[in-house]
């Protein structure tokens, strides 16, 4: 039987939502909208089934996953997706509480506070319970970070220099933000230029600057048309360019004058 899940419209204008990459996105909306979520927000998952599930690299998916972990929205332990605090965004009736529960009487005793019954011949009190001690989910919070937290910190530490692609796709998304003022043409172009790297190099063009604003590169770059020049000049010669040629597109002559355009 199909369940039925609810996404606010407003998840697109989440600040924390807003920034993620497209794959972090997909991997974020398929942990809370799968078939296998539930009343209580905890589901038994393999990274292997998500990757199969949204098409997504198994590297890509733990990588999202531990984001996750870091920003506090999602834990993933024994196995098993925690969606942080789940319980306190929902509306439930009577039914829903005591599937929620049933849920909670069936997971791993790993994953249950060890001091917590529920009794489901008072539904109502019990569901309350359940929501007072979500605790357990700050139990297994807190013993998750103790034991991973240095290969946490080092791993996160290390992403930025490793997932080149994750970046590159982070820098694309924040200059196609810039549409509604530049030419699709000329961003994928800059993206182009600024997101090159030497071979087998780690970083790229714009990771080499010492302070890089997307939108003031991008005005530069509109302003002195240098998607335009490096074409042209590209058909014409494989020397490379003055400043006078890329920047001005001319020569400059002998006594100083400009000369034609190249």
């Amino acid at each position: 039987m199909s369940k039925l899940r609810s996404v606010s419209t407003k998840i697109w204008s989440d600040t924390w939502f807003e920034e993620l990459s497209a794959s972090h996105k997909l991997l974020f909306i398929y942990l809370i909208t799968n078939e296998k979520t539930n009343m209580l927000g905890i589901y038994e998952a393999s990274v292997k089934k998500i990757a199969f599930e949204t098409g997504l690299k198994k590297d890509d998916v733990e990588k999202g996953l531990k984001y996750f972990e870091k920003s506090g929205r999602v834990n993933y332990n024994h196995n098993h997706i925690i969606l942080v605090k789940f319980l306190k965004h929902q509306n439930f009736n009577t039914n829903m509480k005591k599937s929620a529960i049933d849920v909670y009487n069936d997971l791993p005793k790993e994953l249950k506070h060890s001091e917590l019954m529920l009794d489901k011949s008072n539904p109502l009190k019990a569901f309350e319970t359940l929501s007072n001690h979500l605790g357990m989910v700050s139990k297994i919070e807190v013993e998750y970070e103790y034991e991973y937290e240095y290969e946490l910190e080092e791993e996160v530490e290390d992403e930025k220099e490793d997932n080149k692609l994750e970046r590159e796709n982070e820098f694309r998304f924040l200059a196609n933000k810039l549409q509604h003022e530049y030419s699709l043409e000329m961003i994928e172009e800059f993206c182009d230029y600024w997101t090159e790297s030497k071979p087998n190099g780690k970083k790229m063009k714009f990771e080499m600057q010492k302070t890089f604003d997307i939108s003031r590169r991008l005005k530069k770059w509109s302003s002195n048309n240098f998607n335009q020049i490096n074409n042209a000049a590209a058909t014409k010669s494989e020397k490379p360019l003055t400043y006078s040629e890329k920047y001005f597109g001319r020569r400059i002559n002998e006594d100083g004058s400009f000369g034609d355009p190249i």
